[in-house]
C-alpha cells in the first residue's frame, strides 16, 4: 500500500511544484500575482513570502499559461488537457481539476 502526503496549504502545493521543477504562477481572483514573463522559476524563500502575504493565492503553471495565450501553432485544448494531466500527475485529482477550471477562463 503506498502512502500519499497530504499537503494542508496551498504554499505547499507550490513549494512542491517547484521542487519538481515547475514553475510556480501564484494567482488571485484568475490574475497572476507576480510578473513572470522571463523571469527566473521562484525561490522557496520568494514562495513562502508571496503565501504570507496572499494565504488564498491558488496556484497555476506557467507553462500552460504561455501554451494558452501566446502559442498559436498548440491547440487550446492539447495545453489545458495537458496541463491538466500535469496537476493530477503532480498532486492530487482535485489539482487537475482546479487547474481545469483557472485555465478555461483563458479558453473562453
Amino acid at each position: 500500500m503506498s502512502t500519499m502526503t497530504i499537503y494542508r496549504s496551498k504554499e505547499e502545493y507550490a513549494q512542491r511544484y517547484a521542487k519538481a521543477g515547475m514553475y510556480v504562477l501564484p494567482v488571485a481572483n484568475k490574475h497572476p500575482i507576480i510578473k513572470f514573463a522571463d523571469q527566473p522559476a521562484l525561490t522557496e524563500s520568494q514562495i513562502h513570502d508571496i503565501w504570507e502575504q496572499h494565504p488564498n493565492a491558488d496556484i497555476a503553471m506557467q507553462i500552460g499559461l504561455f501554451e494558452l495565450t501566446s502559442r498559436i501553432d498548440i491547440p487550446k485544448k492539447v495545453s489545458l488537457d495537458q496541463s491538466t494531466e500535469l496537476a493530477t500527475n503532480f498532486g492530487v485529482e482535485s489539482d487537475g481539476k482546479f487547474v481545469n477550471g483557472v485555465f478555461a477562463h483563458f479558453v473562453s
